[in-house]
């Protein structure tokens, strides 16, 4: 239905897609366990695969890959999907091809590209987005489910200070978050260039930084970086 929507009212949404170089996977598997409230990454140049536990004990994997084009592969065939992801990782060392033979079996499996979605407006008559339909900031950003929350609460709270005046309130909603959020999506894209290392001193170098996340003086520089003090909400 979101297609839908998108697609009446503003146009495809290739036309404001903006593509990272990065797909992702993730689904949970039963037969693997690292402990519980455990967390491990792998990474060689181009790839990265992680495996943890969530609080039933489950273990989930999240696979990163770079592609410098997008995939043709059908956006909704799974199977297609599930090729890909064995062709880029069964290959890879670690513990690859024990967590892909669980692929199959999997009732979860999500597959994706990194992009964002950027638009010049947020509205259109009497029709407005919200969340990653119009402001996708990719996983990347580490938020995408909270300011989609956010931009929830300010649409809902400019529509109740408008009485009605259904224009003044899209209006508002986009001059109040559309400039955070475009500041947000440049902080994901810095982000990007350093998700993945394409080479072993790469990996090196992003080892030793999370080493240094140790240390309280480093920490909290990187944390500032996320701190979301340009936006004060109001009260509706």
């Amino acid at each position: 239905m979101l297609e839908t929507w998108h697609l009446v009212a503003f146009g495809k949404e290739t036309q404001f897609e903006k593509y990272y170089g990065y797909y992702t996977s993730s689904y949970s598997i039963n037969n693997f366990s690292i402990g519980n409230n455990a967390f491990s990454m792998y990474n060689v140049p181009y790839k990265q695969v992680a495996v943890y536990t969530n609080k039933e004990n489950q273990t989930i994997t999240f696979f990163i890959f770079t592609s410098s084009q997008k995939l043709s592969s059908q956006q909704h065939n799974i199977e297609k999907q599930k090729q890909i992801l064995k062709a880029e990782f069964e290959n890879s060392g670690w513990k690859c091809p024990q967590l892909l033979s669980e692929i199959d079996s999997t009732k979860d499996f999500y597959f994706d590209s990194i992009s964002q979605i950027k638009m010049e407006n947020w509205f259109k008559g009497r029709i407005t987005l919200v969340g990653d339909a119009c402001y996708c900031p990719s996983l990347l950003s580490g938020k995408g489910s909270t300011l989609a929350m956010v931009g929830a609460y300010i649409l809902a709270g400019e529509l109740k200070q408008a009485d009605g005046n259904y224009q003044e309130a899209f209006m508002q909603y986009e001059t109040v978050f559309k400039p955070f959020m475009e500041k947000k999506q440049k902080a994901a894209q810095f982000f990007a260039k350093s998700f993945i290392p394409k080479s072993n001193f790469g990996i090196w170098i992003r080892n030793l930084v999370f080493r240094l996340m140790s240390v309280s003086v480093f920490s909290k520089l990187f944390l500032n970086q996320f701190k979301d003090s340009d936006l004060t909400l109001k009260e509706y």
